[in-house]
């Protein structure tokens, strides 16, 4: 698999493919998910998915983008393949 930054496919700006087996890398596991939306500031500003009324980004919970960081803490952040090399 091609795990290069410049070949990960999803949403310009943001990343954000829909779901495919990634693993822990899942919008559920993120630290911006909350009631099947996400929070973080990039994919509320730029993000073209629809929104909720207080301007979340309405996502898949087992999606995944390149603001992905984990609940629990640093152990790794950014897109699925990132954590891939």
């Amino acid at each position: 698999m091609d795990t290069e930054q410049s070949k990960i496919q999803g949403e310009k700006f943001t990343g954000y493919e829909p779901p495919a087996g990634r693993g822990l890398f899942q919008c559920q596991n993120c630290e911006y998910f909350r009631n099947r939306s996400c929070g973080q500031d990039t994919m509320m500003e730029k993000s073209k998915l629809p929104k909720t009324e207080n301007g979340r980004v309405v996502v898949e919970p087992e999606a995944c983008c390149s603001f992905f960081h984990f609940k629990s803490g640093p152990q790794k952040t950014g897109h699925w393949l990132a954590g891939k090399r």
